[in-house]
């Protein structure tokens, strides 16, 4: 495949996530390492536009303000339209959601976004380019540094939930939940379910603290083994960390 095709083929599975003006494009090409002129983007959305020959969609090209271009994929099968406030409605739950959410399921979020586009893609999304790029933004400040780690918790935490299974905690990094000085680790917790709560995502579940039951509630990001990598044996009965 030539170098140009591929390109073709990347900006057209962009576009089958929303519409892009050729701003949103240039931004889309850097976190890709796309590295193009503006000019050769201009050209390759004209030949997306006079080419595409997907049955069942077409390019849209749409002028606003100063003749400011948007391109949209639209689909012959989309659904009633939705209101600006469904709009707005979905681009606050896409950019406010937690990074560390983002980040562990970004495959699966752009899949959930292409069904969503594909099913209502005659609404005017083009109108909300700019919004949905530049003006409602999360700064995900403080959220999450250590990305591996986290993400073997979440997954795990989910499955030890969802099956009842304990998880065997061997120790947390540092402490904002304010702990009781009574709980020690390593510690055997039953998980109950994830709560997000001020900008973290945490474990809720029950432990036994000096023969008496205990609400405990960490932070997932708190989860750790400062000493060494977290590693997950299987065990029968829990989880160990």
């Amino acid at each position: 495949m030539s170098e140009k095709s591929e390109r073709l083929l990347k900006i057209y599975s962009r576009l089958k996530r929303g519409p892009v003006t050729i701003e949103v494009i240039k931004n889309w090409a850097k976190t890709n390492d796309i590295k193009v002129s503006e000019r050769t983007f201009y050209r390759d959305l004209k030949d997306l536009e006079s080419s595409l020959m997907m049955d069942g969609e077409r390019i849209v090209v749409s002028e606003g303000e100063k003749n400011k271009k948007t391109w949209k994929i639209e689909y012959n099968g989309s659904q009633n339209k939705l209101t600006e406030f469904d709009i707005n409605s979905y681009l606050l739950f896409r950019n406010f959601m937690p990074l560390p959410v983002v980040l562990s399921r970004q495959q699966s979020l752009d899949n959930i976004e292409s069904l969503f586009y594909a099913t209502y893609s005659k609404s005017r999304f083009e109108d909300f380019v700019t919004v949905a790029e530049n003006q409602i933004v999360g700064s995900h400040f403080y959220e999450v540094a250590d990305m591996v780690s986290y993400n073997k918790v979440l997954e795990d935490s989910i499955w030890s939930i969802q099956n009842k299974r304990e998880m065997r905690i061997k120790n947390i990094a540092f402490d904002y939940t304010s702990i009781s000085s009574e709980v020690a680790f390593p510690l055997t917790l039953m998980p109950l379910q994830l709560l997000y709560h001020r900008g973290v995502v945490h474990l809720a579940g029950f432990a036994v603290v000096n023969d008496n039951f205990k609400l405990i509630i960490l932070g997932l990001d708190q989860i750790k083994n400062t000493n060494s990598p977290i590693k997950c044996f299987k065990t029968k009965n829990s989880w160990i960390y």
